[in-house]
């Protein structure tokens, strides 16, 4: 009876953790991108080259891309074609799950931490989690497994050292995040090689600084070669970065921006705490690489993430300093919180999402697009000046190649050396600051919450414009052209 206790208890220590955490992670795919995502995938393995052109959208035709994912379309059509959607909400949690486990043994955590830990992860996580497999979910995972080879790196750099060149390999060809990473990386390197100075084992200092340059150079081994990174730094500064919504902090008093204000707290009593014990010098890397992570989340919220992941140890030293004496204590709180969140798991959420019967219509539902209203558009002859809403483009480019949609979600960043943007031009009329009757455009195919909707509709009511379709998610407006006895008369 003893041992069988003995190896639940086992069980609930090393697994139950992950279990919990893979089934809270399993979330229906409803990345707005899939659809160019599987589209790029599926021109990789019909030609057997990498599309760097635009071929799918009517605006910017000739625009040439530097598509930092190009390897990550590839895993996610492959995964698609195998799996379907499941596929991709499992491998999703997979991502997830392994991202925990390499935090867990980065910061050595007990059965405490990971019961109390673990749920405030996934809790902060959840805006990406329930979006599910999207290329930013591996560069989490990616970070993760580099802060567990900085850790080991510290103690034994010759051998650990030399795994950066293969992971930033990958990674550099999976996502354009890497860049992150690259900076972490600069930052370990150069505490690292402070830290050897002081502890007078200089010898490690040339081969550190050469697997870190080794590494640089193995992020040029892609098909756009230095135009991967220098792509990436386009990104900032760009004006276009104002319309989309994770370049931009957080909204003031917002739940999330007091979430954020809450975790920067406990970091700052938690750093207070570790210098008072004077324990701060294996801290040095986080204590630098999460300042500068903080900042950076409150000026943009699409930092955030990461910085969960950077600053997790000050969390964990705080987490470790409630912990309570009583062991039956400090072993019943964790393994109740796991259970309960695994038991609302699979008898309310998974059987709620039902990921197992997810489809395109499903999937529909969730962007709020409409499975009629392309239907029908799809019988208009002319579709060569149409306006299309942009939260549709990757749906349209994967399920209805005959409609060009004018923008999507590769667009958001795109200027040509004229500094023309399709997104810029789009956004303006999307948010009526531009007329669309002194537009080009003869057809609109838009989304009933925008502000060019409701100026379609007095354009109708004008008799300028007229309603051709019309549900409580899309709407197919058409431009009224003089006829030809009217241009006569005039």
């Amino acid at each position: 009876m003893a041992g069988m206790k003995s190896s639940l208890y086992q069980f609930l220590l090393r697994y139950f953790p992950f279990i919990v955490v893979f089934s809270t992670a399993l979330y229906n795919p409803t990345d707005p991108d899939l659809g160019w995502h599987l589209k790029y995938g599926e021109y990789f393995f019909k030609t057997g080259t990498i599309l760097k052109t635009n071929l799918f959208s009517s605006d910017m035709v000739d625009y040439t891309w530097v598509n930092h994912s190009w390897l990550m379309d590839i895993l996610t059509y492959v995964i698609y074609r195998i799996g379907g959607f499941a596929g991709l909400s499992i491998t999703g949690a997979l991502i997830i799950t392994g991202m925990v486990y390499f935090l867990s043994k980065t910061n050595r955590y007990s059965l405490w931490e990971k019961g109390v830990l673990f749920p405030v992860i996934l809790v902060f996580l959840n805006p990406l989690l329930q979006i599910s497999f999207r290329p930013q979910l591996v560069s989490l995972f990616f970070i993760s497994l580099e802060l567990f080879l900085f850790n080991k790196a510290s103690k034994d750099s010759i051998k650990y050292g030399s795994l950066f060149i293969p992971l930033f390999l990958l990674w550099s060809n999976l996502h354009g995040e890497f860049i992150l990473g690259l900076g972490l990386l600069f930052i370990w390197a150069f505490i690292n090689s402070i830290d050897n100075i002081r502890n007078n084992k200089t010898r490690r200092i040339p081969f550190v600084l050469i697997c870190t340059l080794c590494t640089l150079l193995a992020t040029l081994i892609n098909p756009f070669g230095i135009g991967i990174i220098t792509e990436t730094f386009r990104h900032f500064g760009n004006p276009l970065q104002r319309y989309i919504i994770e370049w931009n902090p957080l909204d003031i008093f917002s739940i999330y921006w007091w979430s954020l204000v809450g975790w920067v707290t406990i970091t700052v009593f938690s750093t207070s705490m570790i210098i008072r014990k004077k324990n701060y010098r294996p801290f040095w890397f986080t204590f630098t690489s999460s300042t500068i992570l903080i900042l950076l989340s409150f000026w943009m919220r699409r930092y955030i993430w990461p910085m969960i992941l950077v600053s997790l140890p000050l969390i964990t030293e705080f987490v470790r300093a409630i912990k309570p004496k009583n062991q039956i204590l400090a072993a019943t709180i964790p393994i109740t919180i796991l259970i309960s969140i695994y038991g609302y798991t699979i008898t309310v959420k998974n059987p709620e999402i039902s990921f197992l019967t997810m489809d395109w219509e499903r999937y529909c539902q969730y962007i709020s697009c409409s499975q009629n209203s392309v239907k029908f558009l799809l019988t208009i002859p002319d579709r060569s000046r149409l306006l299309t809403f942009y939260n549709w483009g990757g749906w349209l480019i994967w399920n209805y190649p005959e409609i060009k949609p004018s923008i999507d979600g590769r667009m958001s960043l795109w200027m040509d050396k004229r500094g023309y943007s399709a997104f810029a031009k789009y956004y303006t009329y999307e948010q009526n600051a531009l007329d669309i009757d002194q537009s080009e455009y003869n057809l609109v195919y838009m989304s009933p919450t925008k502000p060019l909707y409701r100026r379609l509709k007095q354009l109708t009511q004008d008799g300028r414009w007229k309603v051709l379709f019309e549900d409580s998610n899309a709407a197919i407006f058409q431009r009224v052209l003089p006829q030809p006895s009217d241009i006569l008369s005039n």
